[in-house]
């Protein structure tokens, strides 16, 4: 089941912040306003692409997962971040805070994703992530209903089973710390810090950071192997590490 009580107080209090934009008496402008730094990423998505590339180059693939709008709109985009063999994974349709919504729409939400997705990079999707890893135990069901293979949805160190469907948890995501005015070279440290084996949740838009991304890019050719999060599901305890990046 999902252990949310995990959570640490930062943690959970990071994934409310970033859900409560999606609330209906959330004012419009405040929402506006808390999407600010991902509409300055979506400035330079060729930018983005290239540092992508980098990554492939230096053989560290991510598991990229893209909500079904940003399929729609970025088609071309989409499917040649899969030629440089990043896997692609399933982020909702519109990336809204799915517990917040009534169960049928998120349902809608998950499978409409998975289609258009998988339309886009003509394969079958295996993995889902929750908009803003906020999640609830039911969500389980319907995501092992879209035919996923795997969820991402959650903050944790160990990997669990969920019927046929298995949840890698988020061990590390950088956005907390970015946010505290950690630098590129905290980053890295706190890298160094991480068990063998673990899921990284990175923003992209931090990659455009002064530094950020070299120091990235230094600190991930010393890791643990690095592998997509598809490949993790035969041994999820093994030592490596999955690199992933969400994009609404």
């Amino acid at each position: 089941m999902a252990r949310a009580v995990r959570n640490t107080p930062r943690e959970l209090a990071h994934a409310l912040w970033k859900g409560w934009r999606t609330r209906p008496s959330t004012p419009t402008f405040l929402r506006e306003l808390t999407l600010l730094p991902r509409l300055m990423a979506r400035r330079d998505h060729g930018g983005l692409l290239r540092r992508l590339e980098r990554l492939a180059r230096a053989g560290i693939p991510l598991t990229v997962f893209v909500t079904g709008s940003f399929a729609r709109g970025m088609g071309d985009w989409l499917t040649e971040c899969r030629d440089q063999g990043h896997e692609i994974g399933a982020h909702s349709d519109r990336h809204l805070a799915l517990p917040w919504i009534d169960p049928a729409e998120a349902r809608r939400q998950i499978l409409r994703c998975r289609d258009e997705v998988g339309r886009v990079v003509e394969r079958p999707i295996a993995g889902f992530r929750a908009p803003f890893l906020l999640w609830t135990e039911p969500l389980y069901a319907a995501v092992a209903e879209a035919g996923f293979a795997y969820s991402s949805s959650i903050y944790g160190r160990q990997a669990e089973r969920h019927g046929p469907l298995t949840e890698l948890p988020v061990v590390f995501e950088d956005y907390p710390h970015l946010l505290a005015g950690a630098g590129p070279a905290d980053v890295a440290r706190l890298l160094a810090q991480l068990p063998e084996a673990a899921v990284l949740c990175l923003h992209p838009y931090a990659f455009f950071s002064p530094g950020y991304f070299e120091a990235l890019l230094e600190a991930l050719r010393t890791a643990p192997p690095l592998r997509p999060l598809s490949r993790r599901l035969a041994d999820p305890s093994a030592p490596a590490w999955s690199i992933t990046v969400d994009l609404a």
